[in-house]
């Protein structure tokens, strides 16, 4: 992903926010605090989406669907499939998806189907 820099003010405060979030959860995983670990990737993929539509409005639509990728990644990771299923689906209809992911995410979308 680019640099943050070149995004709008909002969107690098929201990525700064989301990553701290992400990490967190995954050091609470690594304690066995899981249901405190769903709850911070739940609150990381709606960051996620904010983040997707800001990046998008910026023409920034490669980074931005990588963006909505990783808002679904942390959808499954909350336990929230349908709503991972269905961004991921979306993800992959976009043209701005690089063509590497996409293998990528239907390893990712085989388990939840």
């Amino acid at each position: 992903m680019k640099e943050t820099k070149n995004y709008p003010e909002e969107a690098q405060l929201l990525i700064a926010q989301k990553t701290g979030l992400i990490l967190n959860a995954r050091a609470l995983q690594d304690m066995g605090k899981f249901d405190e670990a769903r709850a911070c990737f739940l609150k990381a993929a709606e960051i996620e989406e904010q983040i997707t539509l800001l990046l998008d409005e910026a023409n920034e639509h490669e980074d931005a669907t990588l963006n909505l990728v990783s808002a679904a990644s942390c959808y499954k990771m909350a336990g929230h499939y349908t709503k991972a299923l269905a961004l991921f689906q979306e993800a992959m209809t976009r043209d701005a998806m690089p063509k590497e992911m996409r293998k990528n995410i239907e390893i990712l979308i085989n388990p939840i189907r």
